[in-house]
């Protein structure tokens, strides 16, 4: 009978992300799931390693769980940030009737909660979307501004590196190519040098 519990199958699936072992990751953490149902960080975890693990649907499932477990917490800021990851999800499944309900969701959350970083992905996805869609691409360009400044303010390296990758490109869509394109050469200097995590 093994002597492992939930709590060193979490911490051992913790490591292995941190190597980047993602099979490995989302293996002991659906192992400890089982065990006991993971609270809402580690929930967090688990759709992260399913997402690179390719298991698509136990990362929504995941994710989706600690979003209930966020909002039944009164955690606002963390239910927002888990529905704005649902609404990048649902996107990539080209549902874009649930993408954009997660997406409502998340702005009545961060409507009433005191600005986070959850604020400047929720601009960024606000710049990007208005942007691809052939929306008003200045309005577009402002979006992903406030999406820097907010990151900038609260230190998050990664919403830094894709803000600015996103100026990059709408400012080049624009016929503004001179402007943009050191933006983009600043963005993938922060992905070479290891200033991001492995999303960004």
């Amino acid at each position: 009978m093994s002597s492992t519990t939930p709590e060193d199958s979490v911490r051992a699936a913790r490591e292995a992300l941190a190597r980047h072992a993602w099979g490995e990751a989302f293996e002991l953490l659906t192992e400890a799931d089982r065990a006991q149902p993971l609270g809402p960080e580690d929930l967090e975890v688990l759709g992260e390693s399913a997402w690179w693990a390719g298991e698509a649907d136990a990362m929504i499932r995941a994710r989706e769980r600690a979003y209930k477990e966020y909002d039944a917490a009164g955690n606002q800021r963390r239910a927002a940030g888990m529905a704005l990851k649902l609404a990048i999800d649902y996107s990539h499944r080209l549902e874009d009737a649930v993408s954009q309900g997660w997406l409502s969701r998340a702005t009545r959350l961060l409507d009433s909660v005191p600005e986070s970083v959850e604020h400047g992905y929720l601009r960024r996805i606000q710049g990007v979307r208005m942007h691809e869609s052939g929306g008003d691409r200045q309005q577009a360009l402002e979006h992903v501004r406030t999406a820097l400044d907010i990151a900038t303010r609260h230190g998050d390296h990664d919403l830094q590196a894709m803000a600015l990758m996103d100026q990059g490109r709408i400012l080049a869509a624009m016929g503004r190519k001179d402007e943009g394109q050191p933006l983009m050469d600043e963005a993938m200097v922060a992905a070479v040098s290891g200033e991001v995590g492995p999303f960004a």
